[in-house]
């Protein structure tokens, strides 16, 4: 960047920081404890994935920390009186699912009502994160269920051998390889990952049945990890009403008291940029909107 640049980056921030300054004499900044109160919308979008959001790996995926992160915040901000989920995954990580379930399962214990919306697809993790929601909506061609787990291991020792590679493996623990893609799995090898997959179900299905009691003949029914339809998922009690996300929004407002369409509590994750000159003061226009040609021009250097 040449000397010339540099200074007129330099004298543009002094510039609008003074008008800034200066025109701040002349506003009535509102009281935060006034501003409007209303509903947190957050969206579980993708696979379910342990991977935090920014990452190169956590594109299109649904980030456990970013959305936990985004709950409990909900959880502590005054302005929030209930929280809708909008949920569309297809499932993913076990762990990373049963972060978000016990994170929803903490957002209630604060009295807030929390609903869920489910979207094109909500099955297996999609419909665990969603079990502990006080109210449940589906469309009713939602696919969701496939209450089960599962775990895919590859084994291309043929492959190998047909391409001359071998590959020398030193252990200590007879399981330590188990799974390995370069050799056949042993029957012990086999029993070990079916009891892990057969316990991760477990886990499953019984938080499930600690949000939704469910009859003895429908947990039968559902416990072979079938996907189901919005409409008969209704019929079996895993979910409470079929409509839209705007109905399971206009619900949550009809429960707390708010109009059809209540104000929507953002809870973005800021930047480094928009943290350093952002406001979030009702009424007033962002900072950083009014510095974004500069912002484009040179400001990413501070990142």
């Amino acid at each position: 960047m040449g000397k010339k640049s540099l200074y007129f980056i330099v004298g543009l921030v002094l510039v609008v920081l003074i008008i800034f300054a200066v025109s701040s004499l002349f506003i009535s900044f509102p009281d935060p404890g006034q501003r409007a109160r209303g509903i947190a919308e957050i969206r579980i979008d993708g696979p379910i994935v342990a991977t935090p959001a920014g990452g190169v790996l956590a594109q299109g995926m649904a980030s456990a920390p970013r959305i936990t992160g985004l709950i409990d915040r909900a959880a502590r901000d005054d302005r929030v009186l209930g929280l809708l989920l909008v949920v569309n995954s297809p499932g993913g990580g076990a762990a990373a699912s049963q972060e978000i379930y016990r994170e929803v399962q903490r957002f209630k214990e604060t009295g807030k009502p929390v609903v869920v919306s489910m979207g094109e697809t909500a099955a297996s993790g999609g419909y665990y994160v969603s079990s502990p929601a006080d109210y449940i909506f589906a469309n009713p061609a939602t696919i969701t269920g496939s209450i089960g787990a599962i775990m895919e291991l590859f084994d291309t020792s043929e492959l190998m051998d047909m391409l001359g590679i071998d590959v020398k493996t030193l252990k200590a623990g007879e399981l330590k390889d188990a799974g390995s893609f370069s050799r056949a799995m042993t029957e012990k090898e086999e029993e070990y990952f079916q009891e892990m997959v057969d316990e991760i179900h477990r886990q499953f299905l019984e938080d499930v049945l600690k949000e939704r009691p469910l009859d003895d003949d429908i947990v039968e029914k559902i416990s072979d990890a079938r996907i189901i339809l919005g409409k008969e998922a209704l019929e079996l009690g895993l979910v409470d009403y079929l409509g839209s996300a705007n109905d399971a929004r206009r619900y949550l407002a009809d429960q707390l008291g708010l109009p059809d369409a209540p104000p929507v509590i953002v809870l973005e994750e800021k930047t480094f940029f928009e943290r350093w000159i952002g406001l979030s003061l009702d009424g007033l226009p962002r900072l950083e909107e009014i510095l974004y040609p500069l912002y484009n021009y040179g400001v990413r250097l501070l990142y």
